[in-house]
């Protein structure tokens, strides 16, 4: 640790004589410690590994504006975990390879009305990062080889459209699921028609060439609200969405994705209620190849391709932070409960979240997750944590 502070010192020095014409330097780095015991397997996994992610970003000229990031995500100790490239097979699977990659680095323009063009290797999370995302949670983050539109020319409207042609994953390059020739097209229209509802409506058509059983394309819809309820707040989340198949994909199937999350806020405390259908059809299903799993079907990560025979969920969760004047002010606490099974009904398992986080100063937050997953009928046991500290300056 001391030797993190020295070095953020050092950056943040060196940051300086780019003045404010020259560009500024930002740094990321994470530490985190995973634990994993699976049922099936006899050794459980301990992975202790860092990100260190360095980027810069060039003072403006004209309407161009540039960025590059490199990224290292390295193991401390030994390799007591299967990433997947380390053919450590004995253990159970946790996707933080050692990388050293090009992160990021692109072009912005702002020459047009209303609208920012970005073309290159970056980072994309489109609403709430279900079905395109930077899947943030894992140290190698996923990035797109893209040219990325934003208009905002409509009062209250945001259009954004991009086209990927190859994504950089999260299990890197020495994984053969490393990265993807494709040709994605993807538009989200959000509209806010008050400050208290948000609608959108989006688009996406996915060709990979390297996982043809995904190729596919999605149409949907999605709804925001909260209107006062006495003395508390009642919030709505709601989704619809119809995909099937597209391109090089050879089995034709079709099949729909349902959300309804009622939920109520006073306070420090909020409770929340989930139910959510991801059809299968038993030789296909649903699937979300470039977005994020592990904030939506419960954190053991069990789901993370959806079962050809589909997923109803049905879950509750609350949230609490406490209030300011107490030892432990600021302290986020989340327990969630998560019941699976199979579009026809028949029992996977149950699932237990627990989470505690603080952010202790301006770009420094720690936190200590747990997650048991129950089998009953889908997969194995298993039981995972993990401790983070993040810096970001």
């Amino acid at each position: 640790m001391a030797g993190v502070a020295l070095l953020v010192a050092d950056v943040a020095f060196a940051a300086q004589p780019f003045g404010p014409d020259g560009g500024t330097v930002s740094l990321n780095t994470r530490f985190r410690l995973e634990h994993v015991d699976q049922q099936d397997l006899n050794r459980t996994a301990d992975a202790s590994t860092v990100r260190l992610a360095l980027g810069y970003r060039t003072p403006k000229k004209g309407c161009f504006q540039g960025f590059i990031e490199g990224e290292v995500v390295e193991l401390l100790g030994s390799a007591r975990y299967n990433s997947w490239t380390n053919n450590r097979t004995t253990f159970p699977v946790v996707v933080d390879p050692d990388r050293v990659e090009l992160n990021q680095a692109y072009l912005r323009y702002d020459g047009l009305p209303a609208t920012s063009a970005v073309a290159g290797r970056q980072v994309i999370n489109m609403a709430n990062q279900r079905h395109i995302s930077a899947v943030g949670f894992r140290q190698n983050h996923q990035t797109f080889d893209a040219l990325h539109l934003t208009n905002r020319q409509f009062e209250r409207a945001t259009i954004d459209a991009f086209y990927s042609s190859e994504v950089h994953r999260i299990f890197g390059r020495r994984s053969p699921l490393g990265s993807f020739n494709t040709d994605l097209y993807v538009l989200n229209i959000g509209f806010k028609p008050t400050d208290a509802v948000a609608l959108s409506a989006f688009g996406h058509l996915f060709d990979i060439d390297d996982l043809s059983a995904q190729s596919s394309k999605t149409f949907g819809a999605r709804l925001s609200a909260k209107r006062p309820l006495g003395s508390w707040t009642g919030t709505l989340n709601a989704e619809f969405a119809r995909q099937s198949d597209y391109a090089n994909n050879t089995v034709n199937y079709d099949a729909n994705y349902y959300v309804l999350e009622p939920g109520v806020a006073k306070g420090p405390l909020t409770l929340r209620a989930k139910a959510a259908v991801i059809e299968g059809r038993g030789n296909r299903a649903f699937q979300f190849p470039f977005g994020t799993s592990h904030a939506f079907q419960g954190w053991a990560d069990k789901f993370l391709t959806t079962p050809n025979n589909g997923i109803r969920e049905y879950a509750a969760a609350g949230i609490y932070k406490i209030p300011p004047g107490t030892l432990f002010s600021g302290v986020v606490a989340i327990a969630s409960v998560h019941k699976f099974a199979s579009d026809s009904g028949d029992r996977y398992g149950q699932e237990l979240d627990l989470r505690v986080a603080k952010t202790l100063s301006k770009g420094v937050a720690v936190a200590a997750k747990f997650a048991d997953y129950k089998a009953d009928g889908f997969s194995v046991d298993t039981q995972k944590w993990w401790l983070t500290l993040s810096l970001s300056f």
